[in-house]
């Protein structure tokens, strides 16, 4: 399992997972070994910062804190993941790649920071 794991992280690391390897991630992630799941999510997540970070470089301005950006950002991916696992069975998100899916939550948290 930790082998699997591995080559999935080293697919995002490297932007090349699919959706169906994608598929597999979320599959180890509602897996029943929590300590293989709970592994996966974390690295998921870590891998999802830069995306994070890329998406609040295009929001980044002289009258707005990076930090304060980033912590929306990353409030996003996590209610995006938290979403995207939810209704991991409901074809509408599985016409989605998950970072799609990922950036669309990351880019609401945001706004909804700026509009405050």
């Amino acid at each position: 399992m930790a082998t699997l794991l591995f080559y999935f992280i080293l697919q995002i690391m490297l932007g090349q997972l699919n959706a169906q390897g994608e598929q597999k991630l979320l599959n180890v992630i509602l897996s029943e070994n929590k300590s293989e799941s709970k592994k996966a999510r974390k690295h998921l997540e870590h891998m999802l910062e830069f995306l994070v970070a890329s998406v609040v470089s295009k929001y980044a301005n002289p009258s707005v804190s990076v930090n304060q950006l980033f912590k929306a950002g990353r409030d996003g991916m996590q209610k995006g993941i938290d979403k995207y696992i939810e209704t991991w069975e409901d074809k509408k998100t599985k016409s989605f790649k998950l970072s799609t899916y990922i950036t669309w939550w990351i880019k609401q948290e945001i706004e909804l920071s700026l509009s405050d």
